[in-house]
């Protein structure tokens, strides 16, 4: 476990690796080229700085601590997964305004309380119908699961599009044996 602020710096890629998961206080990328591979379940406890280049999640999960939250991610500095893994943060969520749980790209409105709630992020497109979608999807997964009327508003990144027409991109829902379009 590794307190203060570790830094990925250079060219060429870096990896987190180890026999047992890890933790961070702080994360930073910042890499002139190359990426910074993730080879084990890791957690950060605060801030994960996306400021340049990428960050792939290898097929490992990422968790977000309490105060765990991602800065600066764009479409030159940013987490992908093409072997998956996911982003995951918990926590509890009251009557949330515009809550984007860690800055994980998506924002929830509700006048109901959803208790704590999972969302965890993933890399991978889903084929909807015989389409295949954005490199990016949610699993969001409150206590309270009923009576929520929710707003909510999904964020992606340029390099997630993977040849899909943004102007043609529409929210899809997994009810469990399908995909709903604009569920």
């Amino acid at each position: 476990n590794f307190t203060g602020l570790v830094a990925f710096y250079g060219t060429g890629n870096s990896e987190i690796s180890g026999s047992n998961s890890t933790s961070f206080t702080d994360l930073m990328v910042d890499k002139t080229a190359g990426s910074v591979l993730l080879n084990l379940p890791t957690q950060v406890e605060g801030d994960l700085m996306m400021i340049n280049n990428r960050f792939d999640l290898n097929g490992q999960d990422l968790t977000l601590g309490t105060n765990g939250t991602i800065i600066g991610e764009s479409g030159n500095a940013y987490i992908f997964g093409t072997l998956g893994g996911e982003i995951v943060k918990t926590l509890v969520l009251s009557q949330p305004v515009t809550e984007n749980p860690g800055n994980i790209g998506v924002q929830i409105s509700s006048q109901a309380d959803l208790g704590s709630t999972t969302i965890r992020r993933g890399h991978q497109a889903q084929l909807v119908n015989g389409n295949p979608g954005i490199l990016r999807y949610y699993d969001i997964s409150p206590t309270n699961n009923s009576g929520l009327d929710a707003t909510v508003l999904f964020y992606y990144l340029d390099p997630e599009l993977n040849g899909n027409a943004e102007n043609e991109l529409a929210a899809s829902r997994f009810n469990g044996n399908f995909w709903e379009v604009n569920a």
